[in-house]
């Protein structure tokens, strides 16, 4: 092979170990620009798929975490005001539960756990905002609440996870 001072190689043409060429367009000992004939791109939609899948899930991870400690509060709490005498707390329970219930699904839909879902970005997103709601008991498409909540914020990061399990595939 030819080299100059500069260490600049010219432009020459590989064989990979299977079997599909690489042209290379510029090669130093840094730096090597390569153009694959046939699977780079396929290859490279493969890898940022798995950034993108990896991304959601420590999403769903962090939020989940968030949102198990959250329902665990709501669910002492509403037990203890429902042993003290009053009956509303009873919507507070099956509150927690639910919000307990939709992280468990939220795992589920992510891909950590085989229960009931199959992974779906989709139904994560859903998860996500119902469980936005859920924490705030109110329906608000007020972003800025949503991000000052940490309750909020969990359910919106399932949500993002979900956006991105979506626009993955």
């Amino acid at each position: 092979m030819i080299s100059y001072a500069s260490g600049i190689e010219p432009v020459y043409y590989e064989r990979n170990l299977t079997n599909s060429w690489k042209t290379i367009l510029f090669s130093s000992p840094s730096i090597r620009i390569i153009r694959k004939e046939n699977t780079f791109s396929r290859w490279m939609v493969n890898i940022m798929g798995l950034k993108a899948e990896g991304a959601a899930q420590g999403f769903t991870v962090l939020g989940g975490l968030v949102l198990t400690v959250i329902g665990l509060q709501m669910l002492v709490g509403g037990i203890n005001t429902f042993l003290g005498g009053s009956v509303n707390a009873l919507i507070d329970v099956l509150i927690a539960i639910a919000l307990l219930l939709m992280v468990a699904l939220s795992y589920d839909a992510c891909g950590f756990i085989n229960w009931k879902v199959r992974k779906s970005g989709g139904l994560l997103a859903i998860f996500g905002l119902s469980s936005i709601f859920i924490v705030l008991r109110n329906v608000s498409f007020d972003l800025v609440s949503w991000l000052l909540n940490a309750g909020t914020l969990a359910g919106f990061m399932i949500l993002i996870a979900g956006i991105l399990l979506v626009a993955r595939s």
